[in-house]
């Protein structure tokens, strides 16, 4: 396997718009994101495609100096031409929570006309993929029905609950029901 490869004065330009969004003004050091040979697929059974992944380490709260940092993962799927325009093609998944990598590799015969001529760079948003990603216990008994609608709702908007104030979101308690049926 080939050594990787980090972006550096002359490989960055390529990616500096989306790194400008990635990369806050707060942080005094250069960033870099070190890529090395990958495939990516859209899970298991699934065909994978060749890639140049990395992980981009980031404050979760960049404007904290003391923030706890979190990992996004990017890929690269890079371009057919040999000569491909620095500004990369960067396809963002709808959501919630799914991953740009595992979109893209479930789709890439959509991309393939815009990757004749650019590079696809692919992020992973904070929880998604393998960006910082959040796990959640699940009780068995709320699967198999053993609880009422009253109670399911309940530990919904307890564990909504957890994971805004895991992103700095209001807590599930300041949802205001609608109508007399409930949220």
């Amino acid at each position: 396997m080939a050594a990787p490869k980090a972006l550096n004065r002359y490989t960055m330009p390529k990616f500096a718009p989306i790194m400008l969004l990635l990369v806050s003004a707060a942080t005094s050091a250069e960033p870099t994101l070190e890529l090395s040979d990958c495939r990516i697929g859209a899970g298991p059974g699934s065909v994978s495609i060749a890639a140049r992944c990395g992980t981009l380490i980031r404050p979760l709260d960049p404007s904290r100096a003391d923030s706890e940092s979190i990992e996004l993962s990017v890929a690269v799927v890079p371009a057919l031409t040999l000569e491909p325009p620095t500004d990369a093609f960067v396809p963002i998944a709808g959501g919630p929570g799914m991953s740009s990598i595992h979109f893209y590799a479930g789709w890439a015969s959509a991309f393939e006309r815009v990757r004749q001529h650019r590079d696809i760079l692919l992020i992973d948003q904070r929880g998604t993929g393998e960006s910082a990603p959040m796990t959640c216990d699940v009780d068995d008994e709320i699967v198999e029905g053993a609880y009422s609608e009253e109670d399911t709702l309940h530990f919904f908007f307890h564990g909504l609950g957890s994971l805004a104030s895991h992103f700095f979101q209001p807590p599930a308690a300041c949802l205001v029901p609608v109508g007399t049926g409930g949220f």
